[in-house]
């Protein structure tokens, strides 16, 4: 990662990239670890809303997506409250 960004910030072959170049290349290698954190904490949320659905007596009401793992932590999550 990091030589990415140094050899984008130098230039290669002597050229100077264009600045946008420079800061969307930054920006993706700053974000992307990001994305792995944002499905676990969908999915960590979809688990305690079916616990916290099952608790309280609510019907089985599960609002994700059919097939995803956000819509199986739902139901695990209301199976086991």
């Amino acid at each position: 990662m990091v030589v990415t960004i140094a050899v984008s910030a130098t230039g290669a072959f002597g050229i100077e990239p264009p600045l946008w170049s420079i800061l969307v290349t930054s920006f993706l290698t700053l974000t992307s670890p990001l994305f792995p954190v944002v499905k676990v904490l969908k999915i960590s949320s979809a688990y305690k809303a079916g616990r916290a659905d099952a608790e309280n007596n609510k019907p089985y009401n599960n609002r994700y997506k059919r097939y995803s793992q956000a819509f199986d932590a739902y139901s695990a999550g209301y199976s086991e409250g």
